[in-house]
């Protein structure tokens, strides 16, 4: 009897718990969220206590991975970034340097005596840049004495003469001093000069031909002073036509410079050939060496027409 009242009364209870599993009143709210929200209450303490020791293992691990690399910027970083600006100062530096004393360089070459305390006076100033020209002035000082100022350029990778002719001067020289003075640098463009030596051709494409050297005996140009003569052929290969195309004319004997002069082609049509013929005031009897190169900046524009326009 009792045994059957407890199975009814068990099989009550499960129904109970049955409907309170399913139960679901108006507004939402189940027996398992009553469920989760006592559970929550009684274990809030350890979640919060877990959360915030999860969060400061990551606060943690972000400072120790934060001053792992900072203690790294001190040691090697700076050093590093030291040595960087160190070397850019040292490049700009260098390359100074390089544009204004070491690859360029001024010799004076020679005093040769002409009559009357006459004297010429030869330089040269040879630039070793590949992508910078230079104008300037210079002159020369003798003895403390400053003579006439010329203005001078000189192109990329080019040894270029400086003359000073036919200088009087009141007593024997002792002492000759080359000055450049007031120089300034020009970049070449890339885009429009890619190959400086194409470039160059381009527009100081002279050829010299049938060189002639008569020394002051064989001449017969005068008794009264020692005079040389010198011919040639110049023809103007290049696409432009020139106003004025001056030369400079160094000859030697062996590895020494003997005479020098400057001669200007006037309105010097491409393609065209020319017979120059001049006279030297000069002693020497003969020449193993003639050099004949054109003084022309070819940067200078107001020299230069194209084709054969020059009339």
């Amino acid at each position: 009897m009792f045994g059957l009242l407890n199975k009814r009364k068990a099989k009550e209870i499960d129904q109970v718990e049955e409907q309170l599993k399913r139960y679901k009143d108006t507004e939402g709210l189940s027996t398992q969220r009553l469920n989760f929200g006592l559970w929550y209450f009684r274990h809030r303490k350890n979640f919060f206590l877990t959360i915030v020791g999860v969060l400061s293992v990551l606060a943690a691990a972000l400072f120790i991975y934060s001053l792992y690399y900072f203690g790294d910027y001190l040691l090697r970083g700076m050093t590093s970034q030291q040595q960087s600006v160190s070397g850019l100062v040292e490049d700009v530096t260098l390359r100074g340097t390089r544009l204004d004393q070491n690859s360029v360089r001024p010799r004076f070459i020679k005093l040769i005596s002409l009559a009357n305390g006459n004297y010429d006076l030869i330089g040269t100033l040879t630039n070793a840049n590949t992508g910078y020209w230079l104008d300037f002035n210079y002159y020369f000082v003798v003895d403390g004495q400053s003579l006439d100022v010329h203005a001078g350029f000189v192109l990329p990778q080019e040894q270029h003469y400086l003359l000073s002719l036919n200088q009087t001067l009141t007593n024997q020289p002792n002492s000759v001093e080359l000055i450049i003075d007031n120089w300034s640098w020009h970049r070449l463009d890339s885009h429009q000069i890619p190959d400086w030596s194409t470039y160059k051709e381009q527009y100081l494409n002279f050829v010299i031909q049938d060189k002639k050297f008569l020394g002051y005996e064989d001449s017969g140009l005068t008794e009264n002073l020692k005079m040389a003569s010198l011919s040639f052929n110049i023809v103007n290969q290049t696409p432009y036509s020139y106003y004025e195309a001056p030369l400079n004319i160094i000859i030697y004997q062996n590895s020494e410079v003997v005479s020098v002069a400057q001669y200007v082609i006037d309105k010097f049509a491409s393609r065209e050939k020319r017979t120059i013929e001049i006279s030297l005031l000069s002693d020497i009897d003969e020449a193993t060496r003639i050099e004949i190169l054109p003084d022309i900046n070819i940067f200078n524009q107001e020299m230069t027409a194209p084709l054969d326009i020059v009339n």
